[in-house]
């Protein structure tokens, strides 16, 4: 847990992976002095399931108890909340990650079918290229831009419809 938190890094704001990482870099730098996880407890105000299960805000700042239930409750409720947060963050981490290296991958493909289309039209002696081979080449990197337009839309789209299946 501790390796992957401090190896993770998302595009969420909130994300508790990449707090409880920054909090095991700072209590590592720290050399046993104290440290305070304030951005941690920020992440996990930001949480509706830690709010509902009462994690946030338990004790005030002298240490007193400040809700009805006994800390160790408390304490049972936050290690497996942290650890499906953990694992979900880790989730959508993988898919965000697989989603990077097939755009990668299907931009390379354009490219390099770009790279073909303009390479078979072919040019004139002394390197220049002939009009066909520039209007290939326009031709190729238009249907590649409105290729990019419509992988993009449909990113969104799926973005979304994750984003309302977690909800």
């Amino acid at each position: 847990t501790q390796s992957f938190c401090l190896g993770a890094l998302s595009a969420s704001q909130f994300a508790l992976s990449d707090e409880l990482g920054f909090l095991f870099h700072m209590m590592r730098a720290s050399a046993g002095s104290c440290c305070q996880p304030r951005n941690f407890h920020r992440a996990l105000k930001q949480s509706r399931e830690a709010s509902a299960l009462h994690l946030v805000d338990v004790v005030d700042v002298e240490g007193s108890l400040l809700s009805k239930a006994p800390l160790w409750s408390t304490i049972c409720k936050f290690v497996p909340f942290l650890l499906e947060q953990l694992r979900r963050e880790a989730r959508e981490a993988k898919l965000a990650a697989a989603r990077s290296r097939e755009e990668a991958d299907a931009r390379r493909a354009k490219q390099r079918e770009m790279e073909m289309l303009t390479g078979a039209a072919g040019g004139a002696e002394g390197g220049k290229a002939s009009l066909d081979a520039m209007v290939a080449r326009q031709f190729a990197a238009r249907l590649a831009a409105e290729a990019e337009k419509a992988e993009a839309a449909a990113a969104r789209a799926g973005a979304d419809a994750a984003a309302r299946e977690e909800s």
